[in-house]
């Protein structure tokens, strides 16, 4: 047989490969991590979100006042609880490095009224935060949550 009838890759080849994988992998994995942080500052916006918007909701529903509060820190959870301390909703972050911080009333939690308002301004927001990202959770005046600008 003839070597030169052998098909495969040389070692220089190989090396070459090898090279040029490790060049991309290093360019890709921080934007690839940073876009994991983007994701889970998201993913936690919209569990506040929605746990807010059930919330006015269920005020309106029940015509009572519906309160969320922290669970040990913001940045651990939350709970949602009608006016007779009736547990509804109760949420835990999903990433421990998360940090939620309430400004302004936020701080203490949430009230909605049985016509779905809350006593929020523009002062009262959330931010959340994972090292570099930070998304805020935003109040009209009339209360109702939206993700925006910080202020």
């Amino acid at each position: 047989r003839n070597m030169r009838n052998r098909r495969g890759f040389t070692l220089v080849e190989m090396m070459i490969a090898v090279v040029i994988l490790g060049i991309a992998a290093a360019v890709a994995v921080p934007s690839f991590l940073n876009m994991i942080q983007r994701n889970q500052v998201a993913s936690a916006t919209n569990d506040l979100l929605a746990t807010m918007l059930a919330a006015r909701s269920e005020a309106v529903k029940q015509e009572a006042d519906i309160v969320v509060t922290e669970s040990g820190g913001w940045s651990a959870g939350w709970v949602v609880e009608d006016a007779d301390g009736n547990q509804l909703v109760s949420h835990t972050t999903s990433h421990n490095d998360i940090v939620i911080t309430g400004s302004g009333a936020a701080v203490d939690g949430v009230t909605y009224r049985g016509n779905g308002r809350a006593a929020m301004t523009e002062d009262d927001y959330f931010t959340i935060t994972l090292e570099d990202e930070t998304r805020c959770l935003v109040f009209s005046t009339t209360g109702r949550p939206s993700v925006g600008e910080c202020p």
